[in-house]
């Protein structure tokens, strides 16, 4: 909500809040809001990120709006939606030295420093992966219909979801 690429695409009048106010409306309130509000604040520099900084092409979709949206805020690459974006996003991580990636890997436990600042995880082997930054990446609950239904509402139940390739 608020990327520059909305703003390239004409979109107007969409920011942050906006897209706080449209969550809290479909999911009549049930959430952390503060959390919501951080997301949601973090958002458009996100994506301006993922493109300027990491080098994924992407666009603001103008072709369908999300369940319980006031505004197109759906980014994705030129050619797809959310499996073409893991793919390019996979690539990029694939490409760079630094990331280490762990894919169908049971995680147990989180390794933190002295300030309480995640520095790895603990493997389900016992194995303690090390890392200056750790993103978990778990999928959810989103691809069960009936976890959706009853945590979000039969309404989103009923939306189209895909899932990761991976």
């Amino acid at each position: 909500a608020g990327s520059a690429l909305q703003a390239a695409a004409g979109i107007r009048g969409d920011s942050p809040e906006c897209l706080v106010q449209d969550v809290l409306a479909a999911n009549h309130g049930q959430c952390d809001v503060e959390l919501l509000r951080a997301v949601c604040g973090a958002a458009p520099k996100v994506v301006d990120w993922l493109q300027a900084e990491v080098g994924v092409e992407l666009e603001c979709k103008q072709d369908f709006l999300y369940h319980g949206h006031s505004h197109f805020r759906m980014h994705g690459p030129p050619s797809g939606y959310g499996r073409a974006f893991v793919r390019s996003l996979a690539a990029k991580v694939a490409a760079d030295t630094r990331i280490q990636t762990r894919c169908k890997t049971r995680v147990v436990g989180l390794l933190t420093d002295g300030s309480g600042a995640v520095r790895g995880v603990r493997l389900s082997d016992g194995e303690e992966v090390p890392g200056c930054a750790v993103v978990l990446a778990t999928c959810g609950f989103g691809g069960s219909k009936r976890l959706v239904a009853s945590h979000l509402g039969a309404s989103l139940a009923s939306a189209h979801y895909q899932v990761s390739p991976f």
